[in-house]
């Protein structure tokens, strides 16, 4: 998991195809990455196996969330509250 971890850079592009390749995606139909902007000025993306979670309910209740959390230094803690701790 670290040497996961290690793999994360800055740059989001790199970070999307790390995980693109990875997975083979879009090839591998149960891998599904979901982009979006927060807060109108970051990029996102979510990834998810398909089949796993409801799209839907990913579109409205999680990512129509993410896309309204204030960008700040607090900006994980406030997904935490919102999304992973209800």
């Amino acid at each position: 998991m670290m040497e996961l971890l290690k793999t994360f850079t800055a740059d989001y592009k790199q970070n999307i195809a790390f995980f693109s390749d990875s997975f083979s995606f879009p090839k591998n139909k149960d891998i599904n990455i979901k982009e979006f902007t927060m807060a109108g000025e970051k990029k996102a993306a979510l990834i998810y196996l398909h089949g796993m979670a409801n799209e839907q309910t990913i579109e409205k209740e999680l990512i129509n969330i993410l896309r309204n959390v204030p960008i700040d230094e607090n900006t994980t803690e406030k997904i935490l509250k919102l999304v992973l701790l209800p």
